[in-house]
């Protein structure tokens, strides 16, 4: 486990790595609940509905005990906006309830800057809750707030922790880092993560005068400052200190900032051009001291006087916390996972196996030579390319219905991923199954299968032009890779991929559910072109000797065989299928398929294909976190610059644009009219 934990470090960015949440905000904890930015959701609204739709998940799960002596029916750590919201619903559900808070109330409003603007956005998003949201500022979010909770009278407590959980027979029992305990049926975490700072940890961070919040920008005035971060809350803060007269200095790993908002970015640039803030590019703290910040650049390490640091480089999961009361990780790797994958795989390899080697009974065809001539199982009429193609169609429409109701719920392109999937449906029942197998195997029966080499060419499918292919086939195979592919790719991309293909439709429908497990870590991105180059080059340069030393005649080479056995078999079927439900659907296509790169290297060079952002990014990462070809989308979003197939391998799947709370993403058409995106539904 270990191992492979370590891999997974590598492949996946450590922030990308969020608590295990089921649909109805359950852990992996049974009876425990998780809501807010904990879980992942992105902004306040979101939050608020999170809240509200724990507690009713809560209350049906306290439906399901028998009867308690329990002295409260759920506890609610945490008085953000999703504790709140669960306070507001417990309380007209009649259930008994605390909030337990380790701070202040609202402390995550009251961790934002004076005067910070709130903004109620988002038009997917329902406020099913009676807690109050609307465009304002801090101070006038925590005024209405303060008035409801007293209003409403709602039972908080401040000053507990949550330390660890006892399962009962009937419930929990919480414990507080106060020594204090309680008793529930269940409960509902909503700490979020801003109490949970991302810590430099270097020497001196741990001085009193270094701080991972800014609360109130005065009283620095003509102190030197140093603020460490790049992205909104460390630029925010840099800004209102410069306002307030500090000397400030900030200090950002990359050579600009692009993690922010268009706002900001455009004020903290003219604060550094007028002097009022000295930015240190490409730079990182390595020692704090009572006078000094000591930066790293390249080789070279110099000192900023400064007698206030704020780190500001964001927040993470409270780990520790959660483990203590059992509750998981994605991607975090045991035994059981372990013999998961392993089980997943040798079914897939059983599966592939049996339809590639069921024909024959020697020793190389184990296992199947156990069995003899296995094929011989099926009644005669049921060839084996029947029963393939029918497992692998009722596949596609079986777990396609569901994905298409998914991101059918987001109204931003809702027509574009119905679409979508009923072109997934038609190309594998029809172009992939039905008409090869049921009428163009009656018209020519020993050249059908080069069908598949017109609907999924040259260089996915290899053998299309091998062993003497009729010049019509050989004719059509070569306008399907040299003609359409091209064409396609101009105005599409690699939309091929997500809309056509027989492995994209398998990833888009049954490795739906499992798309956030894409790798998306620094390491996963630079061994891709790589990887898929050698793939590309492989293909490429076996058919090419094939073809010049053999003429395309006679049985394959052991080169060829080799390839077909490596990259058909074992790389697009039994690897690529079998890591679906550990690394998403798209191990196959983003690093192993050479028509994918070649189509890339296409659309790269001419393609039309875009998806462009706005200005409307808050960096939540909803984008990157559903993108099963692991782009950083929300990195682009920033910048304010498209994602295409120059600067990444996308698919034109469209999941980025549906998930965006902020419609700031579009795949060419008009952004939504700026009226009816602030305004609340």
């Amino acid at each position: 486990m270990g191992v492979l934990n370590a891999v997974t470090r590598f492949l996946i960015a450590e922030d990308g790595q969020r608590p295990l949440v089921k649909k109805n905000h359950e852990s992996s904890r049974s009876g425990i609940f998780l809501a807010g930015d904990l879980a992942g959701t992105p902004t306040l609204k979101t939050s608020i509905k999170d809240g509200y739709q724990a507690l009713r998940s809560a209350e049906q799960w306290l439906k399901t005990k028998t009867q308690s002596s329990e002295d409260i029916d759920v506890v609610i750590c945490g008085s953000g906006p999703a504790g709140l919201a669960a306070a507001l619903e417990a309380k007209i559900k009649g259930l008994k309830y605390v909030v337990l808070e380790k701070n202040a109330f609202a402390n995550t409003i009251k961790s934002f800057p004076l005067g910070k603007k709130i903004w109620a956005r988002s038009e997917q998003v329902n406020l099913e809750s009676a807690l109050w949201l609307d465009n304002c500022t801090r101070e006038e979010l925590l005024e209405k707030w303060s008035i409801l909770a007293k209003e409403e009278n709602l039972t908080i407590e401040y000053g507990q922790e949550l330390k660890g959980v006892l399962e009962t027979k009937t419930g929990f029992k919480i414990q507080t880092t106060s020594g204090t305990e309680f008793s529930c049926g269940a409960i509902i975490i909503a700490t979020g993560k801003r109490g949970n700072p991302r810590k430099l940890n270097i020497p001196g961070e741990d001085l009193d005068h270094v701080k991972h919040l800014l609360l109130d920008p005065h009283g620095y005035q003509e102190k030197d400052v140093m603020v460490v971060g790049g992205g909104n809350s460390a630029v925010e803060a840099a800004n209102t200190l410069a306002a307030n007269n500090a000397r400030v200095s900030i200090s950002y790993r990359q050579d600009s900032f692009f993690r922010v908002t268009p706002e900001n970015k455009k004020e903290i640039e003219a604060n550094i051009q007028k002097g009022s803030i000295k930015a240190y590019y490409k730079t990182s703290p390595t020692f704090i001291s009572d006078t000094h910040v000591t930066l790293h650049s390249g080789k070279d390490s110099f000192q900023i006087t400064s007698k206030q640091v704020f780190v500001l480089v964001g927040a993470e999961p409270p780990k520790a916390l959660l483990n203590r009361v059992g509750v998981r990780f994605e991607n975090q790797w045991s035994a059981r996972r372990v013999l998961g994958l392993l089980s997943v795989t040798a079914l897939v390899w059983m599966f592939y196996a049996f339809f590639k080697w069921g024909g024959g009974d020697s020793l190389n065809e184990f296992p199947f030579s156990l069995l003899g001539k296995s094929w011989e199982v099926l009644p005669s009429w049921l060839v084996p390319g029947i029963v393939k193609g029918a497992l692998y169609t009722a596949l596609v429409i079986v777990f396609g219905i569901p994905a298409l109701k998914r991101w059918r719920r987001y109204p931003r392109i809702k027509n574009y991923q119905t679409a979508h999937f009923l072109v997934i449906f038609f190309s594998q029942a029809f172009l992939l199954f039905i008409i090869p197998e049921f009428i163009i195997s009656i018209i020519d029966p020993g050249n059908y299968w080069r069908f598949y080499g017109i609907i999924l060419p040259f260089p996915l499918l290899y053998e299309i032009f091998f062993y003497s292919p009729p010049v019509l086939w050989l004719i059509l195979c070569a306008v399907a890779a040299f003609v359409v592919i091209p064409i396609f790719v101009y105005w599409h991309g690699k939309r091929f991929c997500s809309w056509v293909c027989g492995c994209g439709c398998l990833a888009e429908t049954m490795g739906d559910p499992f798309r956030h497990y894409a790798p998306k870590g620094n390491g996963s991105r630079r061994i891709e072109k790589p990887v898929m180059r050698v793939i590309l080059v492989l293909a490429v340069v076996s058919a090419l000797a094939y073809f010049l030393l053999q003429g395309g005649k006679g049985p394959g080479p052991w080169y060829v065989k080799t390839y077909v056995y490596m990259v058909d078999f074992w790389l697009a079927s039994v690897i690529g299928v079998g890591t679906y439900f550990f690394f998403g659907g798209r191990i196959w296509c983003r690093y192993l398929c050479p028509l994918a790169h070649y189509m890339r290297v296409l659309s790269a060079w001419y393609s039309k294909f875009r998806i462009k952002p706005a200005e409307r990014c808050i960096g939540c990462g909803e984008c990157s976190r559903y993108c099963q070809m692991g782009i950083e989308v929300m990195k682009f979003a920033l910048k304010g610059e498209s994602v295409n197939n120059k600067n990444s391998s996308c698919i034109g799947c469209g999941v980025c644009v549906s998930v965006c709370p902020m419609d700031n993403l579009t795949m060419g058409k008009k952004f939504p009219n700026e009226e009816n995106y602030i305004k609340e539904k």
